[in-house]
């Protein structure tokens, strides 16, 4: 009788081993991969990945991952934070449902924000390029997904687990003036501060066939917008020298709110000489104080600039920071001599 107990006991905790099976560390890292493309580091106090894995483990590297993904835990209550020995489902479970990428809650604007007939909730970012285009070719070095309508019928969906720099280039069957769209959400900067020389990949993107590009669209803000922690993003470079650009939205940097940071718009849209104009509200949403490089070089040898220079709320640049140093502004305006308010910018900011 004992022994067909035991017997059947045995056989029990057989039925979930052949659903289920303990695993090892290197599971639980191999699982996050699959499921979300991003990769946990191993503990480098790790004798080996091969050693046993419990829930505690598991929890540990999804709090890692949702760090790693703008997301946020929610097993705090302690549902899932037993150190009991982890199998197989029981880490494919959490993984899939404890693990939450920062998808940021659904664009509803009012009726008069996506006006131009281009951009829309799922593409707020457009570029418009020059008639005669075959290809097109621009860098992206922040971390999240991204989708792009390369308006020929093609959609591409990219996904970036690191702000490594990628190249991202299309080819068009025929030449044509196309409108590419960008949706889609940042999840991490490039913030990789450099001292003297001029490293375009601090852009979270960098237009490099500046040559095709005429026009921009909607808010590239919404794409790359201020994480969640006040981490901001860059565009130092990001359309510079593009010279057949003619305008650019004032919705521009919406999404993009508090405090300046350095190097964020160096350069941005320097050599850029028929841009007719710098919109009113381009800056409506920026705080603080001056950083270094943030403005430096911004619209540098934009000939073809009028109207005001940019303002903050209505406020002139120059105004609102009336003390910026050349290490901050110079060169904002450089040679910029079709601006209206031109004669009294001070030299700074020149």
């Amino acid at each position: 009788m004992i022994k067909k107990l035991l017997t059947f006991l045995f056989m029990i905790l057989m039925i979930p081993a052949q659903a289920a099976q303990v695993v090892n560390v290197e599971y639980v890292h191999n699982a996050i991969k699959n499921k979300w493309d991003i990769t946990i580091p191993y503990n480098p106090a790790l004798v080996s990945p091969n050693v046993a894995a419990n829930m505690k483990y598991v929890l540990t590297a999804v709090d890692v991952a949702n760090k790693m993904l703008g997301g946020e835990s929610n097993y705090a209550s302690g549902e899932y934070a037993t150190n009991q020995v982890a199998d197989t489902v029981a880490v494919d479970t959490v993984v899939k449902n404890l693990i939450r990428q920062n998808t940021p809650p659904p664009d509803i604007p009012s009726e008069d924000v996506y006006d131009d007939g281009i951009t829309s909730p799922e593409y707020p970012f457009a570029m418009g390029l020059v008639d005669g285009t075959t290809e097109f070719t621009f860098l992206l070095t922040a971390a999240g997904q991204f989708v792009i309508d390369w308006g020929d019928g093609y959609t591409e969906t990219i996904s970036k687990s690191d702000v490594s720099e990628k190249e991202i280039i299309h080819r068009y069957d025929a030449p044509g003036a196309y409108v590419v769209k960008i949706g889609g959400r940042a999840t991490q900067y490039d913030k990789n501060v450099f001292p003297s020389a001029w490293v375009p990949a601090i852009s979270a993107i960098w237009v490099t066939d500046y040559w095709s590009l005429a026009k921009l669209y909607g808010r590239l803000g919404r794409v790359f917008a201020t994480l969640e922690d006040g981490t901001q993003p860059s565009f130092a470079g990001a359309f510079m020298y593009c010279d057949a650009l003619t305008t650019i939205p004032e919705t521009l940097f919406d999404g993009i709110t508090g405090n300046v940071d350095e190097y964020m718009f160096y350069s941005m849209f320097e050599g850029a000489e028929r841009l007719s104009e710098i919109p009113n509200g381009l800056f409506d949403g920026l705080t603080g104080e001056l950083k270094t490089g943030v403005f430096k070089y911004m619209f540098s040898d934009c000939y073809g600039l009028g109207g005001d220079s940019a303002k903050i709320n209505g406020e002139y640049l120059y105004n609102r920071w009336p003390n910026a140093t050349t290490e901050q502004v110079g060169g904002m305006y450089m040679n910029d001599t079709g601006l209206s308010d031109y004669s009294a910018i001070p030299d700074t900011w020149k």
